[in-house]
């Protein structure tokens, strides 16, 4: 597909990314209607990282933008109202097994689709294991943005150093900071990978 999505479901093979998105032992596209994230990942522990369930949010644009603050509120937006799904606390809100089990068309966002939603694992028990990694207080949450074409991360740094940061700069480093506290809230870290 050549999409962040297909990025993601490759889990970044021949890119840096690579090595982030490697062990996974579950991956689930979630994407379109009541969604939790654009994708469930778990990992197995590796090196000094523990076992971790993530939630990852994407949004990618054509034409790209060195830092676009409206299209991170809504993927800010995105992460922030699901928290419930990633806390040691919340409930699940719903059962989603009946929905990866369907087809996932990416249309108008992207060309692809994919028949099967559970991209690694195995169908029976996916949902129970997502639900046994986040109840689990040895294990990490995470909650990652990926953002293609959407935010340089050096250009928002020169941006902010400098004695006139854009307005765009200004604004993005405070989305990305509430996101970064209301996710340390729900007891998950927030990484946001960026060009």
């Amino acid at each position: 597909m050549g999409s962040l999505f297909d990025l993601i479901d490759t889990l970044g093979k021949g890119t840096d990314l690579a090595a982030h998105l490697a062990d996974a032992e579950i991956l689930v596209c979630d994407d379109m209607g009541d969604e939790s994230a654009d994708f469930i990942m778990v990992q197995a522990a590796a090196g000094l990282r523990r076992r971790r369930v993530v939630f990852i949010h994407g949004k990618a644009s054509a034409v790209g933008s060195m830092c676009s603050a409206s299209t991170l509120q809504e993927v800010c937006g995105q992460a922030v109202k699901n928290l419930g799904e990633v806390s040691l606390f919340a409930e699940a809100r719903r059962l989603r097994s009946a929905k990866w089990l369907t087809a996932w068309n990416g249309r108008p966002h992207t060309k692809g689709s994919v028949k099967k939603r559970i991209r690694r694992g195995r169908t029976g028990d996916v949902e129970e294991e997502i639900r046994r990694v986040v109840k689990d207080p040895s294990a990490d949450r995470e909650v990652w943005l990926m953002l293609g074409n959407l935010l340089s991360k050096s250009n928002m740094q020169g941006q902010l150093m400098s004695d006139r940061p854009s307005g765009p700069a200004i604004q993005a480093a405070y989305l990305l900071s509430s996101t970064i506290s209301s996710v340390a809230a729900a007891g998950a870290r927030l990484t946001v990978f960026s060009s």
